[in-house]
């Protein structure tokens, strides 16, 4: 499995990407909070659901903490 994110924008709060899964079309929101890091999904992308979340979810800490918030970024899993 696999994800490709497109930072949207940042600031010193949050930092908002547009993603997908399995594909390279963005389909999908969430924003990240930098101060409580959370994750706050805003729109789920096609093929990835609530379902999917509690599963799998979406690795937006480790693109934040360790990728250091790219502006873009595929990350592959499995």
């Amino acid at each position: 499995m696999w994800w490709y994110f497109v930072k949207l924008r940042e600031d010193k709060e949050t930092v908002t990407y547009s993603y997908g899964f399995e594909t390279k079309e963005l389909t999908g929101v969430f924003e990240y909070d930098k101060k409580t890091d959370t994750t706050k999904i805003i729109k789920y992308a096609d093929n990835h659901s609530e379902t999917d979340q509690k599963i799998d979810p979406l690795p937006a800490h480790l693109l934040v903490k360790k990728y250091e918030a790219p502006d873009e970024k595929m990350i592959a899993f499995g």
